[in-house]
């Protein structure tokens, strides 16, 4: 039972991925695909539908009500669906009740189903549910697969009792089928057996449920992975296994962390911020200040910030990185034994930017001015201009910004209390739902009542292991990476410690090496 179990929960797994890649490349990225979505709900009800009163009718089979179900509830359930009197249509009786009342016949009315009807009912039952699982409805896995499950042994112990085995009980294999397909499916084992144990009050099938749906699982496994996790890689969710993978010991914190952040000044402008909520979808920023070019109420605001290329750098010093130096430049150590000489004074750090500088500007003919054309402060940097590192201050929320928006909190007025901010927790207005006036655009807006200035911070040279750890412990979802001297160097979030990231940043690190 456990085996077959698991056999049929990796073919439904399958079946299943292939329908949902098929619903995401065809009609989640279509223009309507709302539109799509709802026509799939509507053409899957109606292939349902007919399904089920096509099966009833051509296939139930008309059984004679014995005197071991005779019973007033047993009458009350079953559907006779043109069948004659004393007779009803085992067929319908399954599928024009309730799932909930169709697993309790499997499992407690002895002798009620034909062969050719269980047989027929799991494999519509099977189909259906893989179909629908996933579509734009709210549809369940757990109870369709107890009912699938269930279907499968109870036409096994039919099978047995028409070859000699007459004293065996069906529901007892009813139970063992809905619990092997749906460990199969799901593959959890101990959570199963509880939820089970205590469905059926029956503590004494506990070792039994317990090892069909370990082999279940263990058959499984050997084909796919759980249902559950196969949408989570599909889907691209950034959740976090219990333990850091075994790739983590050989990368640090520099070497997974991204650089193309946006950050914000103390004061900045209010249609600098706007641009920065509509143009990205970022649920924190950096909240930084210049050093060396500005002051701690600077009104610029940096957004997407281009990732540093070491390999630039490499030429001019083999133990110092730059990130883009004409928006933000943050000196990294490259390994531990260089790791002092990232401390070094402030004055040898401006020289190699400059230096830095003067060899990208003579390969580009002169100065460069880095902008934007959304109405975000334009930087020349000429002979005259050294770009200023930055100093992170601290963070602060996408859902503070458009609530400190949306009640005009501008230039010197009263500061928001925190239940005026959390008020519409948690359902925060957003970006598109507010309406500024240019009038308005020109403000400043005073953050610094509202950031977090003290934010749980690594340095570059922190192992990912212990990156992960701290993400698994304190549920973070953005991790600042910060040099000896407070400069900001980059962030870490949880799609940062992803499986395929962390195997593609160990790929680039061992090329890099071997060049």
């Amino acid at each position: 039972m456990g085996i077959l179990g698991g056999l049929f929960g990796a073919l439904f797994n399958q079946f299943n991925t292939i329908i949902t890649r098929y619903r995401m490349n065809h009609i989640a990225k279509k223009k309507a695909h709302r539109l799509l979505r709802l026509c799939e709900v509507l053409l899957v009800a109606a292939v349902t539908t007919s399904v089920v009163f096509t099966l009833a009718t051509t296939l139930g089979s008309c059984v004679n009500v014995s005197k071991s179900n005779h019973t007033k509830e047993f009458q009350s359930e079953v559907k006779t669906f043109f069948c004659p009197d004393g007779k009803y249509n085992d067929m319908a009786t399954l599928l024009f009740n309730s799932q909930e009342e169709a697993i309790r016949q499997l499992f407690h009315q002895d002798g009620a189903f034909t062969l050719s009807t269980l047989g027929n009912f799991f494999i519509c039952y099977f189909l259906i549910a893989c179909w629908t699982y996933g579509a734009a409805v709210p549809s369940g896995l757990f109870v369709p697969c107890l009912v699938t499950g269930a279907a499968y042994g109870r036409f096994t112990a039919t099978i047995l009792q028409r070859i000699g085995f007459a004293n065996i009980y069906p529901g007892t294999f009813a139970l063992m089928g809905a619990a092997s397909f749906l460990g199969g499916v799901v593959r959890m084992t101990i959570s199963l057996t509880v939820i089970l144990i205590e469905s059926t009050n029956e503590i004494s099938y506990g070792l039994p449920i317990m090892v069909t749906l370990m082999v279940a699982k263990w058959t499984g496994d050997l084909f796919n992975k759980g249902l559950y996790d196969i949408h989570i890689d599909l889907r691209k969710i950034p959740l976090l296994e219990w333990e850091s993978p075994e790739i983590t010991e050989n990368l640090i914190a520099k070497d997974i962390m991204d650089t193309r952040l946006s950050c914000i000044g103390l004061k900045p402008k209010v249609r600098d911020v706007e641009h920065m909520l509509r143009s990205t979808t970022h649920n924190a920023f950096m909240v930084v200040a210049p050093i060396g070019g500005g002051t701690s109420e600077s009104t610029v605001v940096i957004s997407n910030v281009p990732q540093a290329h070491v390999q630039e750098m490499s030429a001019l010093d083999k133990g110092i990185s730059f990130h883009e130096p004409f928006l933000y430049n943050t000196v990294i150590a490259q390994n531990e034994d260089q790791f002092d000489e990232s401390f070094i004074t402030r004055t040898r750090i401006q020289t190699r930017i400059i230096s830095y500088i003067d060899v990208v500007k003579k390969e580009q003919g002169g100065a460069r001015i880095a902008s934007s054309t959304s109405g975000t402060a334009a930087t020349l940097y000429s002979d005259d201009v050294v770009c200023p590192q930055l100093r992170f201050l601290g963070i602060i929320l996408r859902s503070q910004l458009v609530t400190l928006l949306k009640y005009k909190v501008y230039d010197k007025q009263t500061v928001l209390s925190h239940n005026e901010m959390t008020k519409d927790f948690p359902h925060f207005s957003q970006i598109e739902d507010l309406t500024i006036s240019d009038y308005d655009r020109s403000k400043t807006l005073d953050i610094i009542h509202y950031i977090n200035p003290c934010p749980y911070t690594v340095i570059p040279l922190t192992p990912v292991s212990r990156v992960f750890n701290l993400f698994r412990t304190m549920g973070l979802r953005h991790l600042v990476v910060v040099d000896g001297c407070g400069l900001l160097c980059g962030v870490i979030t949880r799609l940062n410690l992803t499986h395929d990231f962390l195997h593609n940043c160990l790929h680039q690190q061992q090329h890099e090496t071997t060049e």
